[in-house]
């Protein structure tokens, strides 16, 4: 990709991907790159293929039409699980094992890929340190923590292999206000301070502009409109996107009143 003449190597890139579950049309046609160093938010409204989107990057959903290429490697059945070896992966809720530690949680993919135990307990308790984690609940159960500290958790597990690409599936929306707020800014820090290259999932439109580098607004499987959100709010490509960032943003000024 080449951008006001300097050129951005993509380490995702997906083209012409579709997938159906029956007569649903979960994505149409889906084209999109991802740079090196980008954070790229996909939002839209419940059911517009944004979470089908994340989880064909590290094979989770396979598409049944179009190839998704990672680190320019084209994703297979046959390659999956090496390339999800690049991949942090993050979802609302956290996602963690509830029979499992925090530190059982963390350093589970790099244990069962046989990393010295040594080296696993020095990363978590580094990954404590970037997350801001309480080395002292590494040994409680996901149940025993709050939900901040399971998605700080849940973000140290992704980080674990130190992988290029995030993807973060609504890893906030579980949280209340200040909580989310909170988090929002740590984990910008974070992921600017690495350099990760970052999918996120969204479906608030604030949350997408403190984010993003760029904004993927979706709709029924398809791509209404990427670009900033000064893009999209000035330049909407159709009324869907219109009609999307003004719903956004009443919402959000009726929640600050």
């Amino acid at each position: 990709m080449i951008v006001a003449g300097f050129e951005f190597s993509l380490v995702v890139e997906l083209s012409g991907i579709s997938k159906s579950y029956g007569s649903v049309h979960a994505l149409r046609n889906i084209s999109l790159g991802v740079s090196e160093g980008e954070t790229c938010v996909l939002i839209g409204p419940s059911g517009c293929g944004k979470s089908t989107l994340l989880r064909t990057v590290n094979g989770l959903v396979l598409p049944d039409t179009g190839t998704v290429r990672v680190d320019g490697e084209t994703l297979n059945e046959s390659n999956v699980q090496t390339i999800r070896h690049k991949i942090g992966y993050s979802i609302q809720d956290g996602g963690l094992f509830p029979h499992l530690s925090a530190r059982e949680n963390v350093v589970l993919l790099a244990r069962d890929l046989g990393k010295p135990a040594d080296s696993c307990r020095q990363r978590a308790e580094d990954l404590c340190e970037l997350c801001r984690f309480p080395r002292h609940r590494l040994d409680a159960l996901p149940g025993e923590l709050s939900g901040g500290q399971q998605q700080r958790v849940s973000l140290m597990r992704a980080l674990m292999l130190d992988p290029p690409i995030l993807l973060l599936d609504e890893p906030l929306g579980a949280l209340d206000p200040m909580i989310r707020a909170e988090l929002q800014e740590e984990l910008r820090q974070i992921i600017r301070n690495l350099g990760k290259t970052v999918l996120f999932v969204t479906h608030d439109l604030p949350e997408a502009t403190h984010f993003a580098d760029r904004i993927v607004l979706m709709r029924a499987g398809q791509i209404a409109q990427a670009g900033s959100f000064e893009e999209l709010r000035n330049r909407p490509a159709n009324d869907f996107v219109k009609q999307f960032v003004s719903a956004q943003e009443s919402l959000t000024f009726r929640q600050k009143s």
